[in-house]
This record gives structure tokens, sequence and C-alpha cells, in this order.
């Protein structure tokens, strides 16, 4: 029973508990690398483009249009499971200390430090292609 929660974003937190968890138990099986990279990527993707349209309805609430409050809030919800989701990756592969540093960066530089991240992934992803 979910209590305020609608039924499909509940299915959708029981289906992401469920990906962690394999990547978790078969963290060490390199088969698995490609869709931990890949999550990470959808993640990082997710969270950048809520990040745009976020700084899209604030130019517009500057510009002295009105905004659409409730896509707002849902937006604001979307980047903060973006991040949520990236942090339990990383958590995943024992990148705490990372997970530290990224909770206490301002916004935009966590943005930054996530590309960073993935861009090692990226380079750890083509030197296990060409083994």
């Amino acid at each position: 029973m979910t209590v305020g929660v609608d039924p499909s974003l509940a299915e959708n937190i029981f289906m992401k508990f469920y990906q962690y968890q394999d990547l978790y138990r078969h963290g060490a099986d390199p088969a698995v690398f490609p869709k931990y990279a890949a999550m990470f990527e959808i993640g990082l993707t997710a969270m950048k483009e809520s990040c745009v349209e976020l700084e899209k309805i604030t130019n517009e609430e500057q510009a002295g249009r009105e905004a659409d409050q409730s896509r707002k809030a849902r937006l604001v919800a979307s980047r903060q499971r973006s991040l949520a989701s990236l942090l339990a990756l990383l958590c995943v592969r024992g990148q705490y200390d990372r997970v530290e540093a990224i909770q206490l960066a301002p916004f935009e530089k966590r943005i930054l430090m996530l590309d960073e991240y993935f861009a090692e992934l990226s380079v750890e992803r083509r030197a296990d292609a060409t083994v």
C-alpha cells in the first residue's frame, strides 16, 4: 500500500531499487559495467535536462512572465530524483568521498563534478573494450 504516492511512481521506485541492488550484488562482474555506465548516463542526462528547463522558467520569471509553478515543482522534484539516483550509483561503486564532495558543492558545481566522473567512466569503458 502506498500512502500519498502515485502507484506508477511507486513502481518506478521499486524498479530503480531493484536495479541498484543488482548492480551492487554483481558489481565485480565486468559484464555489469556497461549497465552501470548507461544508468549513470541516463541519470546525468535527465538531471541536465531538468536544469535546462528550470533555467528557462527562471528566465521567464525574471522577464516578468508568469511561469507554470506546478511544472516548476515537477522539474525540481525530477532534478532531485536524478541527483539522488546518481549519488546512489556512486555509492554502489564505493565513491563515498566523491558523494560527500558533491553534496557539499553548490548545485552548478555538482553537475561539473558528475560530468567529470562520467568522463572517467567513459575512459574506463573504452579501456575495458580494448582488453
